[in-house]
């Protein structure tokens, strides 16, 4: 069975309604949180929080006993990675489908390999992970049941940026010579991006588990 990798999905934060879909029984989540206002959103592998059932994804207040709201998307895999921007959260992971009410809605942009980490600066959406390729023609496991491009992919190696508007790639393409992926990511005061992972080379050039991109 095929598995696809989403790259990135954005929701409203405040409408709770589906934008995109970019290719993103534990009781409580471990990891990750972000915390947007008086909003704590929470992604991870669990399927209830606070005994109400949630799908990978969840919103609690931040005050209080941290009470479940009623915001309530789903994931068919886990999510690995959160960010916001002033009106949108992104979510990050190795999921399949992305849906409000439990119907499939397929990425539009998939990768070879999960998404760990996420930033949003400006106009732009930066994803780490362990991919290698962005696959236009969607993926599909091979005979080792690694998740692979189904036609020809574009390299995109540990590093990738979308547009936020049109959810596209751009051109950004570091390129990280790392076994195990991109484990974090934030923007600094000043705006550039800092990534972090197993990488000893970005570019070509010889950059050891942490790279500043200005």
């Amino acid at each position: 069975m095929s598995r696809r990798v989403v790259v990135v999905a954005a929701v409203l934060l405040a409408a709770g309604l589906v934008l995109a879909g970019r290719g993103a029984g534990a009781s409580v989540p471990s990891s990750p949180r972000r915390a947007v206002g008086n909003v704590v959103y929470l992604g991870g592998a669990f399927i209830r929080v606070g005994g109400v059932a949630r799908g990978r994804l969840a919103a609690v207040a931040a005050g209080g006993a941290g009470a479940v709201l009623a915001w309530n998307h789903r994931a068919d895999g886990r999510v690995r990675a959160l960010a916001a921007s002033a009106s949108r959260l992104y979510a990050g992971g190795q999921f399949g489908a992305w849906t409000t009410a439990g119907a499939a809605k397929f990425p539009t942009l998939e990768t070879d390999g999960g998404g760990q980490a996420i930033a949003v600066i400006g106009g732009e959406v930066y994803l780490g992970g362990h991919f290698g390729n962005i696959c236009p023609g969607g993926t599909h496991l091979d005979g080792a049941g690694r998740s692979v491009c189904t036609g020809a992919g574009t390299a995109r190696r540990k590093l990738l940026s979308v547009d936020a508007a049109s959810g596209r790639p751009t051109a950004w393409n570091p390129s990280a010579n790392s076994a195990l992926g991109v484990f974090a990511m934030a923007p600094t005061a000043g705006g550039s991006l800092v990534a972090g992972g197993d990488f000893t080379q970005v570019g070509g050039a010889a950059i050891r588990r942490l790279a500043l991109f200005g």
